[in-house]
């Protein structure tokens, strides 16, 4: 099954639904019953929704919710603190224990490659964020070993961590490290241009699918900062790749349609002409600033 961005078709749709709605049936049921268990709280469909993002992450929650369904999911399950929770949910922490210590382990295992060009790894040179993943990978096995806030708190960790989708959280770390970068290319022409098209792309797979098609982007990434443990491109005087890469995201031919379509609700040939002339990235900065001229001679 393909962990990309989700395309939400409409049986999708109905199955989320269809299963949030059993999954808060069961929960009303159990709490009229008066149970000593720490019984599941509701959840919402409208958040599961907003916070689903990948197929992968959409068959986990599916498949969370409908085994409470299950004949002895509502049984009592006493932790080793103590407390009274439901087999339903002891199950759940199993699996989203293997989970999250199979995703932190892909963290750690990320942080121990050498850099680019470089000898040392993030590791070996005393990263944050590897003390960061050691300690969670410490800390999630003595989850049903804590009790009232602390055991909700190390619980919501772990249901994080472990629904964590590989290929989401890759691009979420590509998508952070690649703003990182693009700050050093602030004085390009058409940077404007660029962030106005990424602010677009919420779910961090499709922005990493949309700048996988410009090879000079990709590229973005080339040098080491030792301060910062940020690998980042080198070639910020260099406008024309910049260009290149405005071009290869479509970026040129949406505003050269966009400036089309305001040319012609002006009703003036010469812009018209001109934005219909518009052939790369080049052309339309000419065009961007032959329109500021126009307006600035009406003011």
């Amino acid at each position: 099954m393909s962990n990309g961005a989700i395309n939400w078709r409409q049986q999708d749709y109905l199955a989320l639904g269809k299963a949030v709605s059993n999954f808060n049936k069961k929960v009303r049921e159990l709490e009229a019953k008066e149970v000593d268990v720490k019984v599941p709280k509701e959840v919402s469909y409208k958040e599961l929704k907003q916070n689903t993002l990948t197929r992968g992450q959409l068959n986990q929650v599916l498949n969370s919710l409908r085994r409470f369904s299950r004949d002895d999911a509502q049984n009592v399950y006493t932790t080793e603190a103590g407390e009274n929770i439901t087999l339903w949910e002891h199950r759940e922490n199993v699996i989203n224990k293997r989970r999250a210590t199979r995703f932190i382990k892909s963290q750690i295992r990320e942080l121990e490659k050498p850099i680019d060009k470089g000898d040392y790894s993030k590791a070996q040179m005393g990263a944050e964020e590897l003390r960061k993943w050691v300690a969670d990978l410490h800390s999630i096995t003595k989850l049903e070993k804590e009790k009232g806030y602390n055991y909700e708190r190390l619980k919501l960790r772990v249901d994080t961590l472990g629904r964590h989708d590989y290929t989401y959280a890759k691009s979420i770390i590509f998508r952070e490290n690649f703003e990182y970068a693009l700050k050093f290319l602030e004085g390009l022409e058409g940077y404007d241009l660029l962030l106005k098209k990424l602010n677009r792309y919420k779910n961090p797979i499709n922005f990493y699918n949309l700048i996988k098609q410009s090879n000079v982007f990709m590229d973005i990434f080339t040098y080491y900062d030792n301060s910062s443990g940020i690998v980042y491109g080198g070639f910020s005087n260099e406008q024309a790749r910049f260009n290149r890469g405005l071009e290869d995201l479509g970026i040129v031919n949406e505003e050269k349609a966009r400036a089309i379509k305001r040319a012609e609700r002006k009703e003036n040939e010469e812009l018209i002409a001109k934005a219909r002339s518009i052939n790369n990235a080049e052309d339309l900065f000419e065009y961007l600033d032959f329109e500021k001229s126009i307006k600035r001679k009406r003011k």
